[in-house]
């Protein structure tokens, strides 16, 4: 059987003060899907929406990485002065992406920037920044927004995520974001949250027919191949996850 070709989304970054962009991605990305027995291809924000079915034959399996924020003109809302850093063909090029993906019923894991594109593409919003719009005492950031922030995660039982997760009903993950999902859209339940009530987690609500599952945090820094720590094993399992359902499209 053949490894399946798992898709992953790309954002950009300006390396100077030349106007030259680059299309980048953490490492532990590709990591956590060869570790998990797939095969990375690199998907490029490209803007070419009549393209989407091509890159859409190549891949068994799609991952939306993390990045910058949703512009809140994609939700229907006006920014606010929190609103951080956007890339609005970006967020075009993976609407479109994730939205052609879903209708093939093909799997998708969203992580980070990514959830929150799942729920926007399928009609929910988003809190533009949680410190103004929810609860300033939160900490779901650190003070030098690079390093990471750590809290607990409730998790809803019997969800597809607690499956994955190895059953267990809470855990402690890691936090880069400022945005949260406010409203969820449609097809698309909640399963985890944080003990303030922040969503986490969501998979879709015909789980039993499409892999669609969305996580706030990222798991590909915390899935070390190194690390034998029972936590550290399952968030490996949500890239497993991921891959094996995709074994069905290879």
């Amino acid at each position: 059987m053949n490894k399946p070709v798992i898709g992953v989304t790309l954002f950009r970054r300006e390396k100077d003060k030349s106007n030259s962009k680059y299309g980048t991605i953490n490492c532990n990305y590709v990591r956590a899907i060869v570790e998990a027995g797939g095969i990375p291809l690199l998907i490029p924000i490209v803007n070419q929406p009549q393209d989407i079915k091509y890159y859409l034959e190549l891949i068994d399996g799609l991952l939306l990485s993390g990045g910058q924020d949703i512009s809140p003109e994609f939700y229907n809302e006006e920014p606010v002065d929190e609103l951080g850093e956007i890339d609005p063909d970006r967020d075009s090029w993976e609407l479109k992406l994730f939205t052609e993906a879903y209708k093939k019923k093909l799997p998708v894991l969203g992580i980070c920037r990514g959830m929150q594109l799942i729920n926007v593409a399928l009609g929910g919003s988003l809190f533009q920044d949680i410190y103004s719009q929810y609860d300033d005492s939160l900490l779901h950031t650190s003070s030098d927004g690079e390093s990471c922030a750590y809290h607990k995660i409730i998790i809803e039982s019997g969800s597809k995520l607690e499956e994955i997760l190895c059953c267990l009903d809470s855990l402690y993950v890691n936090s880069y974001h400022h945005q949260a999902l406010k409203k969820p859209g449609k097809n698309l339940k909640v399963v985890a949250r944080s003990d303030e009530g922040i969503i986490e987690a969501i998979e879709a609500e015909d789980s039993d027919q499409r892999f669609l599952v969305g996580v706030q945090w990222h798991p590909e820094d915390l899935a070390g191949v190194d690390d034998k720590s029972l936590s550290n094993h399952c968030f490996q399992q949500l890239f497993k996850s991921l891959i094996s359902s995709a074994e069905n499209n290879s």
